[in-house]
């Protein structure tokens, strides 16, 4: 006699109640259904400093394969190895858009132009979507943002677009006009970062996931659909693995990873000069002019 696959239904009354770290999955072909158990299904072990204690003693990239059920390994050390916690930052579901609030595009073109589409709410940052790695156009890539946007949050919202500071005078189009240039000629106001300082960038990033709002969440949620950001906060984004004269040590390695990343850091640094206060928000209109590119 053949003994009946149990289904989904009649496995969850041996599971607990609360359904963090547990997923479950029956394949349709055969009817298999594999239950997945991350460490911190066990409310014990989700305290951040448990999972930083095996990183310690089983090296990082033993633990995110071993503990953290992650199949990639990087050469070199990943940016934000002691300050990332998936189940701490990453939303179970896609943040949903505020239209109380502005939206925040961090904007990066060296190498593979890249937008991180974000807002900022009571003190924080919350990522919405990515545009990552759409190669060298602005001109193409431009409007391509701005057909997505206007798709998904409307065109009525009010856009601010934070840049690398060097788009106001590197030339990206086929013109040679500077990326920033372009931008106006899609009624864009690029504002520039206030630094392009790799360490404060990262810094920015960093002090945003070691801070704890006052609902004990983390300062930087990030969507789940934002693939190319999560894998990069994994350990794609990363240190070289050996110093050569063409990689700093100090510096991050420039991937597929480093581009979207850059973005969102550009808006980290220039959510540490924006209060969300509705009540002041004339005063943050006034001070954002301050970062405004000059006509060129």
């Amino acid at each position: 006699m053949t003994k009946k696959v149990p289904g989904v239904s009649e496995l969850s009354r041996f599971l607990p109640d609360d359904p963090m770290g547990v997923s479950i999955h029956k394949n349709p072909k055969n009817g298999f259904v594999v239950v997945g158990l991350d460490y911190f299904a066990d409310p014990e072990r989700r305290d951040p400093k448990w999972i930083q204690e095996q990183r310690q003693t089983l090296g990082i990239k033993r633990c995110a394969v071993e503990v953290e059920r992650s199949w990639e390994t990087f050469a070199g050390k990943g940016i934000y190895d002691k300050a990332f916690y998936k189940h701490l930052h990453i939303t179970p579901t896609p943040i949903s858009y505020n239209p109380l609030f502005p939206i925040f595009r961090g904007w990066d073109f060296g190498g593979n132009q890249s937008v991180a589409i974000c807002q900022i709410i009571d003190g924080r940052l919350n990522v919405l979507d990515e545009m990552p790695n759409k190669g060298l156009n602005t001109r193409a890539f431009a409007p391509e943002v701005i057909s997505y946007c206007n798709s998904r949050y409307g065109s009525d919202v009010h856009y601010l677009d934070i840049v690398d500071p060097s788009a106001a005078w590197e030339g990206k189009t086929a013109e040679g006009k500077a990326c920033t240039d372009v931008m106006r000629e899609y009624d864009m106001l690029p504002i520039a970062a206030p630094t392009n300082d790799p360490q404060k960038r990262i810094d920015a990033v960093i002090e945003l996931l070691m801070r704890l709002c006052p609902d004990g969440k983390p300062a930087l949620q990030i969507s789940p659909n934002c693939q190319m950001l999560i894998r990069g906060f994994e350990g794609g984004y990363h240190y070289p693995e050996k110093i050569t004269q063409a990689k700093r040590m100090d510096r991050p390695v420039k991937n597929l990873f480093s581009h979207i990343h850059d973005a969102l850091q550009y808006v980290a640094l220039r959510m540490k000069s924006h209060n969300t206060d509705r009540s002041e928000e004339i005063d943050y209109e006034s001070a954002i002019t301050r970062y405004k590119f000059s006509n060129n």
